[in-house]
């Protein structure tokens, strides 16, 4: 529940009451000798929005690289829409041109911010703030972006900056009090109190206080605390959970269940409190360039980031229609169906009659298994937008998922007919033909995907698969190298093509590939596995290494928490590989074990056992020569 209590402070305190993931201290194995530091989880945050991971090769820029900049903070553009990539150059030159202008700075930070770049706008304030020492706003927002980034001690420094200029505004006391709460429950409660006094009204410092007193076992405080704080704001999510949490301490669940009523329809605390910070946002691009730029990121293969970036503008209080929506979506797209749901029915609460919306969330819940909620949505959807290409489509992926494919398949020609050059269109209108089993068709409606949209990868990877199908491997040869040669960030397309090409040309262009489809694609526990697999039991004994076999599929087993039953498998063939035969045994039971309860089929279990036996005799397993 706290993850959501306020603004960027849930950026980086949200372990105070859970955990929303970890950096992982797996070194990501480098495939060709060299070392490639650190690597982060791979798997998508499940509870929410990633706060300050990246599952792309390039990292968002740290404070430390901005502080040895020259001249205002810098940042590369090359990766931003041609609009915005304007802009914001004439902002860096502006300031070039007037180093000590501050509201040039000012905004300079406010359009870094918005791209998801708060160490780059923290030093913009940083900078404002040495130019003009005694203004309280720079100081508390550089605090707050430097929040963001993940920096929390220059945040702290920078907050006590702004207290010791305006010791009466609330939030900076409130914030202090969220930063100290997790290692000093005292310094933290003297700080909401004084927040309190500040400021009376602000609904933040008093669930800071109740907080605070039910980590301390003052449960009946906290409750009053909690009160208060729902007093101010009723829909209060936090003190709701909050005061159900002290009830339940105190043995008292009738209460707890009270307190819990219309959590469902609660929310976040609002920044309305916060002028400094509303005042700020309102300096930021707009929704629609904000939410273009995510989606030009998800399309490139980094949904993650584009997420993080549109959750760190709802967390600064843009909270928008359309920043709602497209959080929506791309949390559909990451198969997260419930975050997807909390974001569109937030979306819904400032336009009920967006049809899109409705269909979405249709496919949201049927995700969950919620068919009734989903018909509901699809009936509003049909009503809202029965011309709408998009909504029919969705729509028809809906009936789909119900096995109703006459029915999807009619909306999916409406929707086609509607807009018959709609890349996502035709790739929806496309997956049902392949369930239809007419590939002809799913190839037509694929060609003409492609042609429109030629950097859609789960299109081009699509087409490739129908190809096969076709008996036509030159063809989906064609489009899956074409997706290899871009870089483009799609491991499906990376495996198939080394597949593929392995057959008839051998492990050598199979590790080639898987190389660079790792190389590419850091993150992916799939491509590290096949190219350990592939090191450590090719035939052809100049292409073994079973040391590199060995550190790739221990990053591959580290990546998915020594739980994939396969994955261990390939570390003890790795390790039999280079004659570790009592760790490949040891290492190969313990995969039996897993894939005894994993849902193993007979025949992997059956493998597995004559590998083991295989290496407490002593010897590897290398495959046969094809």
């Amino acid at each position: 529940a706290f993850i959501r209590l306020m603004s960027v402070l849930l950026l980086t305190l949200a372990s105070i009451s859970c955990d929303k993931g970890k950096e992982s201290n797996t070194p990501t194995p480098s495939t060709d000798g060299s070392d490639t530091g650190t690597s982060r989880e791979d798997q998508p945050a499940r509870t929410g929005i990633p706060t300050n991971t990246s599952d792309e090769p390039d990292a968002p820029m740290t404070t430390e690289d901005i502080a040895a900049s020259e001249g205002p903070p810098m940042i590369d553009l090359s990766t931003l829409p041609a609009n915005l990539r304007e802009r914001i150059a004439k902002m860096q030159a502006a300031c070039q041109e007037a180093p000590s202008n501050t509201s040039r700075l000012q905004a300079l930070a406010a359009a870094y911010a918005s791209i998801d770049m708060p160490a780059a706008a923290a030093a913009c304030f940083d900078r404002a703030a040495e130019i003009i020492p005694g203004a309280f706003k720079y100081h508390y927002l550089s605090g707050m972006l430097h929040l963001q980034a993940g920096d929390t001690v220059a945040a702290r420094r920078a907050f006590a900056r702004a207290e010791g200029i305006d010791p009466n505004y609330a939030r900076v006391h409130a914030n202090l009090g969220l930063l100290a709460i997790k290692d000093d429950v005292a310094a933290a409660s003297r700080q909401f109190e004084k927040a309190c006094e500040a400021d009376p009204t602000d609904e933040i410092a008093w669930w800071g206080r109740g907080r605070c007193a039910q980590l301390q076992d003052k449960h009946q405080d906290a409750i009053r605390h909690f009160q208060r704080a729902l007093d101010i704001m009723p829909n209060y999510r936090e003190a709701k959970e909050g005061a159900a949490e002290s009830y339940r301490a105190l043995g008292d669940e009738t209460a707890a269940r009270k307190a819990l009523e219309g959590l469902e329809t609660s929310v976040a605390a609002s920044i309305d409190n916060d002028p400094v910070l509303t005042a700020f946002r309102r300096l930021a691009l707009s929704d629609r360039e904000l939410v273009d730029l995510a989606m030009r990121q998800a399309n490139a293969g980094q949904r993650r980031r584009a997420i993080q970036m549109l959750g760190a503008m709802t967390m600064l209080g843009r909270d928008g229609f359309e920043i709602r929506h497209a959080l929506g979506r791309l949390f559909l797209e990451d198969d997260q169906p419930t975050l997807a749901i909390e974001e569109f029915t937030r979306a819904l609460t400032h336009d009920a009659k967006s049809g899109d919306t409705h269909a979405r969330i249709a496919s949201a819940f049927m995700a969950e298994g919620q068919r009734d909620l989903a018909e509901d949505h699809v009936v509003k959807a049909l009503a809202l937008a029965p011309d709408d290409a998009e909504t029919l489509s969705i729509v028809a992926t809906v009936k789909l998922a119900e096995d109703k494919t006459d029915e999807a398949s009619a909306l999916f020609d409406r929707a086609v007919r509607a807009a018959p050059d709609s890349p996502t269109v035709l790739y929806r209108a496309a997956r049902c033909s392949i369930i239809q089993k007419k590939l002809d068709v799913a190839r037509d409606q694929l060609e003409r995907c492609i042609q429109s949209a030629p950097d859609y990868s789960e299109a081009r990877y699509t087409l490739g698969i129908v190809y096969l199908q076709l008996g036509n491997q030159p063809g989906a040869e064609s489009q899956w190298r074409h997706i290899v040669d871009a870089g483009a960030p799609y491991p499906q397309a990376y495996l198939s093509l080394a597949v593929l090409l392995g057959r008839d040309a051998g492990d050598s262009v199979s590790i080639e590939i898987l190389r660079k489809g790792l190389a590419t694609n850091p993150r992916s526990h799939a491509l590290a596995n096949a190219l350990a697999w592939t090191l450590a039991t090719s035939p052809d004994e100049k292409l073994r290494d079973a040391s590199q076999a060995i550190t790739i599929a221990e990053y591959a087993c580290n990546l998915t928490q020594q739980r994939n039953y396969e994955y261990l498998d390939t570390l003890s063939v790795a390790h039999a590989a280079a004659g570790s035969y009592e760790e490949a045994a040891k290492t190969m039971a313990k995969a039996i074990d897993l894939a005894e309860s994993g849902g193993a089929t007979p025949t992997q279990l059956d493998e597995y056992r004559k590998r083991l036996d295989l290496f407490r005799s002593g010897r590897p397993f290398i495959r046969p020569k094809s």
